[in-house]
């Protein structure tokens, strides 16, 4: 059974890409979000084994977005793909829950490797 994944980014562009990657390589995107508060409410019915998340996001931010993800879907792993290189928010991110942080652009083979790698450890 293939992995399901949501996609949470504001950028509609960057969802499809990531969308594309991953079902491309044998995952299944579930839902797609542009903002955090769609996101929670995405992932508390989805469920998702993984969920892509951008920092920057409308309505509530990336790290929040994180922090309440434990409570609404706590088995769901995280992987932060963000264009902001503050390695500051980069510790906050993996402190809030992230298990990966990777920065864009956005090759195919570092974020399916990531997903592939992330999907396939035991849940906490």
């Amino acid at each position: 059974m293939a992995q399901r994944v949501l996609v949470v980014d504001d950028s509609q562009l960057m969802r499809q890409i990531i969308a594309d990657f991953l079902s491309a390589n044998g995952f299944a995107v579930a839902g797609e979000a542009r903002d955090g508060l769609e996101a929670l409410q995405l992932a508390e019915t989805l469920q998702p084994d993984l969920v892509t998340l951008d920092i920057g996001l409308p309505q509530l931010g990336g790290i929040t977005v994180l922090q309440k993800l434990k409570t609404v879907s706590p088995a769901t792993r995280v992987m932060v793909v963000s264009a902001i290189h503050d390695k500051s928010l980069v510790l906050q991110a993996l402190e809030a829950g992230a298990a990966d942080f990777l920065h864009k652009p956005i090759s195919e083979d570092l974020l399916v490797e990531s997903a592939r790698r992330l999907t396939s450890q035991p849940a906490a």
